[in-house]
């Protein structure tokens, strides 16, 4: 979490996340696409491994921060690309931090906070849509689609999102297991804009590519 500078970190760089899918000036390639070029170079790897590389140690880093903080405190965090900042050396992410909590949730918190902030809630499914939202749909799934356009199997993608959180819930089950759900719920901002209350978020359910029937 993040309120001040980020720790300087030797021949590294610091990006804020949403700029990993916009085009260098340079290349005029994605950055994202620049350090997948440049794992492959610095570990000899092809562009396949390079990005599963990439994209495992993302999430990983990304899921620490947010869906290990949701599943054992109750804390959601809107972690979406423009309030994420990643730290990437030699092409790789070594390190994330989240520096807006305009949009977290506390689940059913033992706290004096005004109940107007509307951040407390007594709803695990609202915890886990703030989640889906912002980490996977407007974060995760991001990257992954830029990848696909380079020729990346999104499926291999998906499946790195869905083991890693399927691990985080050996510790810690949760009322509600996404990787169960057929759809999930994103936020309708134009829904949002039709009702008076700022803190009323209003959401519209899409298709859960993490989801897997039950066997």
């Amino acid at each position: 979490m993040l309120r001040s500078l980020i720790p300087e970190q030797k021949a590294s760089h610091q990006l804020v996340c949403g700029s990993l899918i916009t085009d260098s000036f340079v290349t005029r390639k994605p950055i994202l696409i620049e350090c997948i070029e440049t794992i492959m170079q610095t570990q000899d790897m092809s562009f396949d491994s390079a990005t599963q590389l990439f994209l495992t140690e993302y999430t990983h880093n990304l899921l620490e921060a947010t869906y290990r903080l949701l599943l054992e405190e109750g804390i959601s965090l809107e972690a979406h690309m423009q309030n994420s900042t990643v730290v990437i050396k030699d092409g790789m992410p070594i390190s994330i931090y989240i520096r807006d909590f305009g949009g977290v949730r506390l689940y059913e918190r033992n706290i004096d906070i005004d109940d107007s902030t509307g951040l407390i809630t007594d709803s695990f499914e609202d915890l886990l849509s703030v989640f889906s939202h912002a980490v996977l749909y407007n974060h995760l799934f991001q990257l992954i689609q830029v990848l696909a356009t380079y020729g990346y199997d999104s499926t291999k993608g998906y499946q790195i999102i869905r083991n890693m959180i399927a691990d985080h819930h050996v510790n810690s089950a949760p009322d509600i297991n996404i990787l169960e759900q057929p759809t999930f719920k994103i936020k309708s901002l134009l829904k949002m804009r039709i009702f008076v209350e700022g803190y009323d978020y209003q959401y519209t359910n899409i298709n859960n590519p993490l989801y897997m029937e039950a066997k």
